[in-house]
């Protein structure tokens, strides 16, 4: 599995060598849509809601589910928390 604390840490790399944004407020954050259609998402935090997040759900036994619910939970805290601080709202 290549989300958590480690996957946090490659898709902000990921991002940055290829000149991705962390953030654009002016594009809204649809936790259904399909941002990229095989192009680039056009943020990092957008990247998390289009795949990151969703990662849990191919899972299939009890201990590797168990493994992505954590992780997404901490996936998601680390987003709600990127979002506070991106409006100031420390």
């Amino acid at each position: 599995m290549l989300f958590g604390a480690i996957g946090i840490g490659r898709t902000f790399c990921y991002s940055g060598y290829h000149n991705v944004p962390m953030y654009d407020d002016k594009v809204p954050i649809d936790k259904e849509i399909k941002y990229s259609e095989g192009r680039i998402s056009p943020s990092t935090i957008h990247h998390f809601y289009e795949k990151l997040l969703k990662q849990g759900e191919y899972m299939n036994t009890k201990t590797s589910k168990e493994m992505a619910r954590e992780r997404t939970e901490f996936m998601r805290s680390f987003v709600d928390e990127f979002l506070k601080e991106w409006e100031g709202k420390f």
